[in-house]
């Protein structure tokens, strides 16, 4: 992704959700994470090019109906 500001800010307001600038440095939160992804928490957004099809499909995958949303973040 190469705005991850605007992205995340594009994101936001399409689901109608405030900015706060936690929203970009959300790495650097020192809240306890239990989730599958709590290694990716702490690491900040890769850019376009970190990326490969196989993240992409899985991405995808998990989505659901929502693939439109994902479509804006590779938009650029």
């Amino acid at each position: 992704m190469s705005d991850p500001d605007g992205q995340i800010r594009n994101l936001l307001a399409r689901c109608g959700l405030d900015f706060e600038p936690e929203c970009i440095e959300f790495h650097k939160t020192e809240r306890i994470v239990r989730t599958a992804s709590a290694g990716q928490v702490r690491k900040p957004v890769y850019t376009v090019r970190h990326w490969n099809v196989a993240t992409f499909r899985a991405v995808c995958a998990l989505a659901g109906g929502n693939r439109g949303l994902i479509a804006i973040s590779f938009a650029d």
